[in-house]
């Protein structure tokens, strides 16, 4: 078994959260601090529905450190270096794939998935109709899947209080990640 495991900065993922699931930033802030059960498509957090499997999510840490900690093929990819270096990392992720799979790859190849994959690529996209992956604001109202992306600044979106929540809670995993010194 390989892992490919993508991690974001907690702080970045509560106004993301919050638009995915139609949320405050505070229960987005909850979201990721506090274990939960969801049931079925997770949509529904607070209402049980018969015949739906119920599901324990554990917080944004727990998330990390299973996933970190489950086996030896492990890659790491922070988001933000993914954002900041995608040529480098995207090669990162290749040469990873190629010790399981065959892969045959050339700059132009790898050119043309960044620029087919890029935000701008997929929020267009979406717009043109052709992603399936929005969410609905009260089930009737479709919402943008690719809402901020790179211009998710938590320093300019979240109060002091919900930084030092997340801080405080993560800071073992974040100092780790390099996401605080």
């Amino acid at each position: 078994m390989a892992t490919i495991y993508i991690v974001r900065d907690p702080r970045n993922l509560v106004s993301s959260i919050s638009n995915h699931y139609s949320k405050s930033l505070i229960d987005s802030k909850d979201f990721i601090l506090k274990p939960r059960f969801i049931f079925g498509s997770g949509k529904k957090e607070q209402n049980e529905e018969k015949n739906n499997l119920k599901t324990l999510i554990g917080t944004w840490a727990e998330h990390y450190k299973f996933w970190k900690n489950e086996n030896k093929n492990f890659l790491l990819i922070k988001y933000e270096d993914l954002v900041n270096d995608t040529f480098f990392e995207l090669n990162r992720i290749i040469k990873f794939l190629k010790k399981f799979v065959q892969i045959d790859s050339n700059n132009e190849k790898i050119n043309n998935i960044i620029k087919t994959t890029c935000f701008e690529s997929l929020k267009q996209l979406e717009k043109n109709e052709n992603f399936n992956e929005n969410s609905y604001d009260n089930l009737v109202n479709k919402k943008d899947f690719f809402y901020l992306g790179p211009a998710n600044k938590w320093q300019n979106i979240l109060d002091k209080k919900i930084i030092y929540e997340i801080e405080n809670a993560l800071s073992k995993e974040m100092i780790e990640l390099g996401y605080l010194k």
